[in-house]
């Protein structure tokens, strides 16, 4: 925790008394269970990917739920602990990324104890007339944010949950009036023509006696017409069979006499006389087909992917489960393919992501189509797909996998007068009881797909617990398990190492940012190590994002900003790529202030650069735009020409450390490094030779002209805290020690 809080109870709405009103007006509190209403949490939950949602309505002293998924057993708690409280003050979605780390809930007894509530997000339910009288909320017990996508799903939740609960309240409400008035013919034919509800009225044998007109559109039966006839004749409701067996309740469809069908709510109430003699029932039903419309486009697309219509990552992770289970109470067996196409990448860059699309889908149907009907087909995202193979043996996964990649051997995507010859890699794996997760089953299959792109793409690789491949995939597993805990646990540790100026003193210091991962045990581990997996798994993105803002903190905490001329920090191809990275850096950085940012260069490799040419080049011009330098760093280790010198405006070249080892004994990377000299030179920018360990080396990069110098011939890196020390004392002495020993430590 930050520091010591003392919870404090959100202020009063400003139109309280109102708004408790509204609330007990509906006569919904302490009302039963409801499958709309049900239905709608779990929506919200689903989608927001959170354990627990809730539809909260704030009473005087409590917060009551109508709606309840993840806290069971749990109706209502005091009001003064209720996040729900501080949203209902608001008109929009109110979020709390991390309780811990904010004072009016840091405290609070949900926090703290059970349920553990770190994150938070509620949209205020709004009625008609704009009172507010409760939220729906999703919580999740670590700290995250919503994205944009589902915080506005969740506002158009919480707007259905407002008409839910006036519709119930309608419905109710009509009751009443009818029972009232139910000896007053005159005076209820007139009020029943107004009501937006059908209704239809019985005598005391239960044939109709009256239909209003909205009763009379749905049903096709006029009122003399239906007169005298049985209500089931005139009203004739079925079971809605379209409603999937996981939703609560029942549905009800309303057959017209045309044969037209409605989704309705009814409810059925006996007209009683004072002295509890029977007159007849009045049934009140609303059209609700639209809603319900809604609410099945809502749980489709929680359940699938909107660009190849088939299951998504979360229902696939629910059906694996299904699958997983029945092979540990059955002695039924199953399969699993884990699919990744090969060269997708490619493809998408060179013709876009429109192309991919078009691609993606193609495949989804190829798929579909050579599998059986009961199988679950899913898009785990990207071009990666997986098929769950129900009540299958191995050698029959192993025939379904090869005969996806025989077609798409004979299989050519067509761009344009294009076409691209495109391969699927799949791993195979037996579901049967010796798995212990579904986790670790998914990452076996994972590991068997990796192992037959290794062997050669588009073909089948069964999982066996001896592959080598597989094992070193486990390997890289592994790192990426432990990158993620270290990343949690903040178990990243900030090293410097100096560059020098060849050609003037050094005034100021001037250092790379490196990383080095702490160990449980304390011990450091070389980027070398861990980056590698990082990259593979998507995990290089979150590392630079903890560089950056330790960076930032730490030039923002030093003591003496005035002896520092830049620190340089690494980006990966990942981000480099990656617009939402570009956005959260340029906020970071206008929070960080233009004096900060002229203290700081961000340094892009060349291949991820040419790789990423057109984002890499508009996320330059933003970064210079706001003072940060940029370098592009190991230069000459790619494949890209000089002229993309032209279309990437950077400071600082970097020459790749592979032609300054060894230029003294080698004519070539001699001349190499004479060349890339003299085109920095060209086009404005300086340059910064790395791996400089010897002194001849140096002297030689300076009559070459190269501005700066990097190596452990300069300064064997350190933790970023001692970088200030003994400056430029440490720099004066870097070029006479003895720097052999250390190239091992990099």
């Amino acid at each position: 925790m930050a520091g010591p809080y003392q919870m404090k109870a959100a202020p009063k709405r400003k139109n309280e008394e109102a708004s408790l009103a509204a609330l007990n007006a509906l006569r919904v509190l302490d009302s039963e269970p409801e499958p709309e209403f049900d239905a709608i949490v779990r929506t919200a939950a689903e989608i927001c990917g959170a354990p627990i949602s809730l539809i909260s309505l704030i009473d005087r002293d409590r917060q009551w739920f109508k709606a309840n998924v993840g806290l069971p057993g749990t109706a209502e708690t005091p009001r003064e602990f209720a996040f729900c409280d501080h949203a209902v003050l608001g008109s929009d979605l109110f979020e709390v990324p991390d309780a811990m780390q904010d004072s009016r809930f840091a405290d609070n007894p949900l926090v703290v104890g059970s349920p553990d509530i770190r994150f938070y997000a509620g949209a205020p339910v709004l009625l008609n007339d704009g009172i507010c009288v409760g939220t729906l909320c999703v919580m999740d017990r670590k700290p995250r944010r919503l994205s944009e996508k589902q915080r506005e799903t969740l506002r158009c939740l919480s707007r259905t949950v407002a008409h839910a609960l006036q519709g119930r309240y309608a419905i109710r409400e009509t009751l009443r009036l009818v029972s009232r008035l139910s000896e007053q013919h005159e005076l209820l034919r007139v009020t029943l023509q107004s009501v937006a509800d059908g209704i239809v009225t019985t005598d005391a044998e239960g044939n109709v006696s009256l239909l209003n007109p909205v009763a009379e559109r749905l049903t096709g039966w006029s009122t003399s017409e239906a007169q005298g006839r049985g209500l089931s004749e005139v009203l004739c409701v079925i079971a809605d069979a379209s409603v999937v067996a996981s939703q609560s309740g029942s549905y009800d469809l309303l057959v017209s006499r045309g044969g037209r069908r409605y989704g309705i709510e009814k409810s059925v109430t006996p007209i009683l006389k004072e002295d509890g003699s029977v007159l007849g029932e009045v049934c009140v039903f609303r059209d609700v087909t639209e809603q319900r419309r809604s609410y099945a486009q809502i749980a489709y697309r929680a359940t699938h992917d909107m660009l190849t219509g088939l299951a998504n990552r979360s229902e696939f992770d629910t059906q694996l489960g299904r699958a997983l289970h029945t092979t540990r109470t059955t002695r039924v067996r199953h399969a699993l393919m884990y699919i990744d196409l090969d060269q997708f990448k490619r493809l998408n860059d060179a013709c876009g992501h429109a192309a991919g699309d078009r691609l993606l889908k193609q495949f989804a149907r190829l798929l579909t189509a050579t599998v059986r009907g009961g199988d679950t087909v899913s898009r785990l995202g990207g071009d990666e797909f997986a098929v769950i193979l129900v009540d299958c043996a191995l050698d029959d996964a192993r025939r379904l996998a090869q005969e996806i990649c025989d077609h798409m051997e004979d299989f050519r995507f067509a761009h344009g007068e294009l076409k691209f010859r495109v391969g699927a890699s799949i791993g195979v794996v037996r579901i049967d009881d010796h798995w212990r997760s579904e986790a670790v089953l998914l990452q076996a299959a994972d590991a068997a797909c990796f192992a037959a792109k290794e062997a050669g793409r588009n073909r089948v690789h069964l999982w066996g617990e001896t592959d080598l491949a597989v094992q070193a995939r486990e390997e890289g597993l592994r790192w990426a398990m432990q990158i993620e805990q270290a990343l949690d646990e903040n178990r990243f540790q900030l090293f410097a190492q100096r560059i020098v100026p060849l050609n003037r003193p050094a005034n100021a210091v001037h250092a790379e940012v490196l990383l080095r991962m702490v160990a449980r045990d304390g011990a450091l581990v070389p980027p070398g190590a861990f980056l590698p997996a990082a990259e593979r798994y998507n995990l290089s993105s979150r590392i630079d994002r903890w560089v950056l803002l330790r960076t930032l903190h730490w030039l923002r905490s030093a003591s003496n900003q005035a002896r520092i001329d830049m620190l340089s920090v690494n980006l990966s191809g990942h981000s480099v790529g990656d617009p939402a990275f570009h956005v959260w850096a340029c906020g970071k950085l206008d929070e960080a202030g233009s004096a900060l940012c002229s203290k700081l260069c961000l340094e892009i490799t060349e291949t991820s650069g040419v790789s990423n040419l057109v984002q890499a080049a508009a996320f330059i011009v933003a970064l210079r735009s706001r003072g940060v330098r940029v370098a592009l760093d190991d230069f000459g280790s790619g494949t890209a020409s000089f002229g993309f010198l032209k279309k990437l405006s950077v400071d600082f070249l970097k020459i790749d450390g592979q032609f300054v080892r060894e230029m003294l004994t080698d004519a070539l990377n001699e001349a190499a490094v004479r060349c890339f000299v003299d085109v920095a030179k060209v086009v404005g920018m300086k340059t910064i030779a790395e791996f400089v360990e010897s002194p001849a080396v140096m002297s030689q990069l300076k009559r070459m002209g190269v501005d700066y110098a990097q190596g452990f011939l300069v300064h064997q890196p350190e933790p970023i805290d001692g970088l200030l020390d003994d400056f430029p004392n440490a720099v004066a002495r870097a070029p006479t020690q003895s720097v052999h020993e250390l190239r091992t430590c990099s």
